[in-house]
C-alpha cells in the first residue's frame, strides 16, 4: 500500500454545516451535529496490538471427503496480523460494521446496534504485515453503515439521531490516507442509509425501510435519479455490463439499473427475510455473491436472477444463545468468505461446473466448505473482505482483525470483476 506525507498532527473539534442536501440547496448547521476528525496517531496507537499469531481453519468433513479433487486450503498458513479495537464515544463502544478498500488502505465503519447512534471511520494502511492506523473519525449522533473510500472523497451513509432524525449521505474530502474536515452531506429517504458505490461520475447510495436506490452528482450531492427500493442493503457495479445492482431484502431482491441509475428490472432471489439485517453484494462479470442473512449466501446470475450456487448459514459456536446470520461474503477467485454473525468465518471452494467457460457467462458452481476460522467465540463478524492477501474482518465489538493468508497465485477465477470495487472511472 502507499504511504501519504503525514499531515501535522492534530485534533480537530468540528461543527459541520449541512451544505448540500438531496434537493440541491444548503440547510441550517444544527447545534450538536458534531464530527471530531483525528490525525494524531500517539493519541489512538493503544488500539492495534501487533499478534502474528498462526490461526487454524478447522476442516469440515465435506472438506475431507472432497479433498482429493480440491486445493488443500487447510495447508494454507494464515497469521492473524493485528487486533484494532474499536473507537469509543462518550463512554459507548461502537462495533465494526462494514470495510471499504483503496490502493491507499482500508476504510472501516463503526455503528451501535440499537436504538442508540454513534459511530466512527478509521482509515489503515497496509504494508506487508505492517498495520498502522492512521486517521480517526467520530459521530457523537451518527451511525455509519456504509463507507467507499474513492480517489479523492470518502463517502458514509447511516442514520442521524440529532434533531430531525434522517438517514444521510457524506462525502469527506481525503488528504491522502487521512479524513479532513471538509464535508458535503445530502438527505436519504428511508430511515437509514446502507451502502454507498461511487463509479467517479455518479455516487449511488441505498437506504432501508422506505428507501430507494438513488445517484448523486459527486461535485454538488444533488440527486440525479432515485428509485423506490423497500429494505435496500447494498449496491455495485459490473464493468463488464456496465449496470449496477442493489440489492434489497424481505425477501432478498436484486434489482438491476442502468449506469444513470434507470431500472432496467427486479428478479426475488429469497433469504434477507429479517428486518433491519446487513446484507452486502460483490458483482462480477456475469455473477454476483450476495449474503442472505438467516439463509446464507448465494451466487446469482445478474441477466435472471437465477441462483448458480448457495450455503446454508454455518456456525461454528458451541453457545445455544448464538446468532449466526451471514451478514457478509467476500470472494477471491474460487474461494468464498463468509462472515456468518456470531457463528464465525467460514471459508468454501467454489468449482464452476464448466471450468472453460469466462467468468462472463453464468453457470451452476459447486461449493464445497473447507472449514472455519477460529477466532474468539461470540465475536459477531458482520463483514469480510479478501484483497491481496489480506482477509479482513470486521468484527462487531471486538473491532477489526487483520489475516495474512498465504495462497497460491494460480489459482482460478470464477466470478471474475475483482476489480468493480475500485472507483478509477472518471471520478470528477
Amino acid at each position: 500500500m502507499l504511504t501519504s506525507k503525514l499531515l501535522q498532527n492534530s485534533i480537530l473539534p468540528l461543527v459541520i454545516a449541512l451544505l448540500a442536501f438531496g434537493c440541491g440547496k444548503s440547510a441550517p448547521s444544527r447545534e450538536k451535529d458534531t464530527v471530531t476528525v483525528n490525525n494524531d496517531a500517539a493519541t489512538f496507537a493503544d488500539r492495534v496490538t501487533d499478534v502474528n499469531q498462526t490461526l487454524e481453519i478447522v476442516p469440515a468433513e465435506e472438506y475431507r471427503a472432497n479433498l482429493a479433487a480440491m486445493p488443500d486450503v487447510v495447508s494454507y498458513v494464515l497469521k492473524l496480523v493485528v487486533d484494532i479495537k474499536p473507537p469509543s464515544i462518550d463512554t459507548l463502544s461502537v462495533q465494526a460494521d462494514s470495510i471499504s478498500l483503496n490502493s491507499k488502505g482500508v476504510a472501516v465503519a463503526y455503528n451501535i446496534a440499537g436504538d442508540t447512534q454513534s459511530g466512527a471511520i478509521d482509515i489503515f494502511s497496509i504494508e506487508g504485515s505492517k498495520v498502522t492506523l492512521k486517521s480517526e473519525l467520530k459521530y457523537a449522533t451518527r451511525d455509519v453503515n456504509g463507507i467507499f473510500w474513492a480517489d479523492k472523497y470518502l463517502y458514509a451513509v447511516g442514520a442521524d439521531s440529532a434533531g430531525t432524525a434522517h438517514s444521510y449521505l457524506s462525502r469527506i474530502k481525503m488528504n491522502g490516507q487521512y479524513l479532513s474536515d471538509k464535508i458535503t452531506e445530502a438527505h436519504l429517504l428511508g430511515y437509514a442509509g446502507t451502502g454507498v458505490y461511487s463509479t467517479g461520475s455518479l455516487v449511488y447510495t441505498t437506504s432501508g425501510d422506505n428507501g430507494e436506490v438513488a445517484s448523486f452528482d459527486p461535485a454538488t450531492l444533488k440527486k440525479t435519479s432515485s428509485v423506490p427500493l423497500f429494505d435496500a442493503r447494498a449496491v455495485g457495479y459490473s464493468s463488464s455490463s456496465n449496470q449496477m445492482f442493489a440489492f434489497s431484502g424481505q425477501p432478498g431482491t436484486l434489482t438491476t439499473l442502468t449506469k444513470t441509475g434507470a431500472l432496467v428490472s427486479t428478479i426475488k432471489i429469497g433469504g434477507a427475510a429479517t428486518s433491519q439485517s446487513k446484507s452486502t453484494i460483490q458483482v462480477g462479470d456475469a455473477m454476483s455473491l450476495v449474503s442472505l442473512g438467516e439463509e446464507g449466501f448465494a451466487i446469482v446470475c445478474n441477466a435472471d436472477g437465477t441462483i448458480e450456487a448457495s450455503a446454508k448459514v454455518a456456525s461454528a459456536s458451541l453457545s445455544k444463545t448464538a446468532k449466526a446470520f451471514t451478514n457478509g461474503a467476500s470472494m477471491y477467485k474460487n474461494l468464498v468468505f463468509a462472515a456468518n454473525g456470531e457463528g464465525g468465518v467460514f471459508a468454501y471452494i467454489a468449482t464452476p461446473q464448466n471450468p472453460l467457460l469466462p467468468s462472463t457467462k453464468c453457470q451452476p458452481i459447486t461449493l464445497v466448505q473447507a472449514g472455519y476460522l477460529k477466532l474468539e467465540d461470540l465475536l459477531s463478524a458482520n463483514a469480510v473482505v479478501f484483497r491481496d492477501g489480506n482477509l479482513i474482518i470486521a468484527s462487531g465489538n471486538g473491532g477489526l482483525k487483520i489475516v495474512w493468508v498465504d495462497i497460491p497465485s494460480t489459482l482460478p477465477t470464477v466470478i471474475g470483476g475483482e476489480n468493480n470495487d475500485s472507483e478509477g472511472f472518471d471520478e470528477k
